[in-house]
């Protein structure tokens, strides 16, 4: 992978926009409890849920139908004609969970006394989506600098805010979301101001995005339930400091999900233009393109779960120690979703199929996420997450492969994930095991050389990067 200045752009927006929030939370636990975490980890989920109805899918038509034509006019219509049927969509939910905001409360935390929290939090996630638009333009347009500062500044200004209405004003959750609600819509302002892009609305853009999205919306539907529906029955069947608990082991884990679409923006136009010189098959240009990427993200994921343990116990009550087993459980899974990131049933438009392979995913998903977190509380509610999730990404790149294949190197994909079970194993055993900080962190140590070494042999890392690497950093 060239660490080109784009490249190192996208890696300095993932570790920020991903660390940000984490250095955050062990403030922000000084002052919120862990049952009141646990019901923000509630809202968020739920408002995730409304939220990604509200979108309709509109993103991922828009990302692939920016490519089609390179007309600024065509651009400035396209990102409008998707936004005004968003926000629209977004007014209407808004004001239907506003009237049923009370019941929404006492099914998921039993009291009516938060049901303002979850309109709020709602809010703030539309906000979010629709400032991911502009993202995406600014990710399709090549222009990474401008999508990494305007991404680190939403994170640094929530951060922020967060801290003065939680600490000065004494708000608690209100604090976190209005903090996010706050930053992302100043944010959204600053980039309207920037942009400039005159209105134009199409009706026939409209339609043809809306021929695009509609299947997908089954599978947008069911993604979001699929990533939530784990903390919704552990508030239903349990209690919310048991979310909390799982709230930030996933929080962890996820620091893994925001560098996959960090890279994602790197390869993915650069995908995109592949598939379009070549719409029959990848010729193997792509599996070189992403490879790399892979590896990284691989290298990432031994890292997360090896130290996830020491980074709780640094920053956080012991308490959590617990949501270390999170992070081990489900860390791999969120590597695997590396290979959803490659859009080719999306290019070769079977968006019906990635709903049909959602739609069966989530019953699988519901099930056993039910059983085993009654059963096993939040352990149970991983492995559902893990097991689903698993059954999802190799269905889907089945039919991906058979639809527009790719010639991926099975024996360098194998090694890969034994590096990781290798780590996970090695990780669970210092868990739960009576061994002191030093052994522990020398064992992992060496495991982590062993990565790196691997990634020197393949040429995935050498000096001449690093030196680069350190230069970009210099001139940042």
């Amino acid at each position: 992978m060239n660490i080109d200045k784009n490249n190192f752009y996208y890696l300095i927006q993932s570790i920020l926009t991903s660390m940000l929030p984490i250095i955050g939370l062990p403030i922000y636990l000084n002052y919120i409890s862990i049952s009141e975490y646990g019901v923000y980890g509630l809202c968020l989920a739920s408002s995730s849920f409304f939220s990604s109805i509200a979108g309709f899918g509109f993103q991922l038509s828009f990302e692939r139908n920016f490519f089609e034509k390179s007309s600024k006019v065509y651009h400035s219509k396209l990102i409008w004609t998707c936004l005004s049927f968003v926000i629209l969509n977004s007014i209407l939910i808004g004001f239907l969970i506003f009237i049923f905001k009370d019941y929404l409360s006492l099914l998921l935390t039993k009291t009516t006394d938060n049901q303002f929290l979850f309109f709020y939090s709602y809010c703030g996630l539309c906000l979010i989506s629709i400032k991911m638009y502009f993202l995406i333009f600014f990710k399709n347009k090549m222009l990474a600098k401008q999508f990494v500062s305007f991404s680190i500044g939403d994170s640094v200004l929530t951060l922020i805010i967060s801290l003065i209405l939680i600490i000065g004003f004494d708000l608690n959750i209100l604090g976190l979301i209005f903090g996010q609600i706050f930053s992302t819509g100043f944010v959204i302002l600053i980039i309207l101001i920037y942009l400039k892009i005159p209105y134009g609305f199409s009706y026939e853009l409209l339609e043809k995005n809306f021929k695009l999205s509609f299947p997908l919306t089954p599978r947008i539907f069911i993604g979001v339930l699929n990533n939530q529906f784990d903390k919704i029955i552990i508030g239903i069947i349990g209690s919310t400091y048991i979310v909390g608990i799982y709230s930030l082991g996933q929080k962890i884990a996820y620091v893994l999900f925001n560098l996959l679409n960090a890279q994602s923006n790197s390869f993915i136009p650069l995908i995109y233009k592949k598939m379009f010189e070549n719409s029959k098959k990848d010729n193997g240009l792509i599996s070189k393109i992403v490879n790399p990427y892979f590896y990284f993200s691989a290298f990432f994921s031994v890292i997360i779960i090896l130290y996830s343990k020491e980074l709780i116990n640094l920053f956080f009550n012991f308490e959590f120690e617990k949501s270390a087993l999170v992070v081990i459980i489900i860390t791999p899974l969120y590597l695997t979703f590396f290979f959803g990131k490659i859009p080719q049933l999306l290019f070769k438009k079977k968006t019906g199929i990635i709903s049909a392979i959602s739609f069966f995913n989530i019953i699988i998903y519901i099930i056993l996420g039910y059983v085993l977190t009654t059963a096993y509380s939040f352990i149970g509610a991983s492995f559902s997450l893990l097991i689903s999730g698993l059954f999802s990404t190799i269905i889907t790149f089945y039919f991906s492969q058979k639809y527009y294949h790719i010639l991926w190197n099975y024996n360098y994909i194998f090694q890969i994930y034994l590096m990781i079970f290798s780590s996970c194993l090695l990780s669970y055993l210092f868990l739960s095991n009576d061994f002191t900080i030093i052994k522990a962190l020398i064992f992992k140590g060496l495991f982590v050389v062993i990565v790196l070494y691997y990634g020197f042999k393949r040429d995935f890392i050498s000096i001449n990067r690093i030196i680069k690497f350190l230069k970009n950093l210099k001139n940042v």
